[in-house]
């Protein structure tokens, strides 16, 4: 087809296409005068002329394999008949083939909207080239339909306008949208990035007691025999251990061991006799300092 497309392009600028569809018949060889005399037509000599013109240029755009299609075929004309027959043939035993493909194309998830819209217009003129023409409602029809979900509103907005939306300035339309969410998606992606970086210096910074202590009561939930979990301390310090027997909290002021090992739920069985001990020797201990 898009071969075709050329060399009609060629013909028709120098006025040589009606060489070949039969609109200007072949010229008599010979004109036959009275007695039986007869002479080469002059007119017969410039179409021939013509027409070795054009079988060359034919030829010199055909591979190997396409001109043994051809062989034994001595005018253009014939030359391209033989090629539209054949090739308009193949086309149809294709048609519904196309218009399946048509009806059920998609927008890629990375594709652009030139590369699907264009997907589309080489359907048509594949269709279009053995005679079947897509009407402009049906093509509408098959752009909008394999449009992904993003672009819902955009579709809704379309479907329900009023009057003709020509095919040019709905591409246009359909770039402006694929712009507009292209911008709102790297807009949605700097924002994440940057509650990330924001979370990770809050998570590196000195006193993170409340997020570690979120992990140890989840880590104390989870514990087993075999599976190594990190632990958090008593609450004296921010640091935590992989190892519940490292868990020793112990009294601050008189430095005495409260409990060892993991806790239970997340509370640690500290006998009253040790908080009473506690607070007799605090008391001492600030007496001391007044006296």
């Amino acid at each position: 087809m898009v071969w075709k497309l050329q060399i009609s392009a060629i013909l028709d600028a120098y006025s040589m296409i009606n060489h070949i569809d039969g609109s200007i018949p072949q010229p008599r060889e010979f004109l036959i005068f009275e007695a039986d005399v007869q002479i080469v037509n002059p007119a017969f000599l410039t179409w021939k002329k013509r027409d070795k013109a054009f079988l060359a240029l034919l030829y010199s755009t055909l591979s190997s394999l396409v001109i043994d299609m051809v062989v034994g075929k001595s005018t253009s004309q014939e030359v391209w008949n033989t090629f539209e027959e054949r090739f308009t043939f193949t086309a149809r035993a294709n048609v519904l083939n196309l218009k399946l493909e048509l009806q059920s194309i998609k927008k890629g998830g990375n594709e652009s909207i030139n590369s699907f819209l264009q997907r589309i217009k080489t359907i048509r003129d594949k269709l279009s080239a053995v005679g079947m023409h897509s009407d402009h409602e049906e093509l509408l029809h098959v752009i909008l339909k394999g449009l992904p979900k993003e672009y819902a509103p955009f579709t809704s907005t379309i479907r329900t306008r009023d009057g003709v939306l020509p095919l040019e300035k709905l591409s246009v339309l359909l770039q402006t949208e694929e712009q507009s969410l292209n911008e709102t998606s790297d807009s949605l992606s700097n924002s994440a990035l940057a509650m990330f970086v924001s979370q990770k210096k809050l998570s590196n910074g000195k006193n993170p007691t409340t997020k570690l202590a979120d992990m140890a009561s989840a880590s104390n939930l989870q514990h087993t025999q075999n599976t190594k979990t990190l632990l958090i301390d008593s609450g004296a310090s921010d640091h935590i251990t992989a190892l519940a027997n490292n868990l020793s909290p112990k009294d601050i002021p008189t430095a005495r061991l409260l409990y060892k090992g993991l806790s239970k739920s997340g509370v640690y069985p500290i006998q009253s006799s040790l908080l009473l001990n506690s607070a007799v020797n605090k008391r001492a201990c600030v007496a001391h300092s007044v006296s």
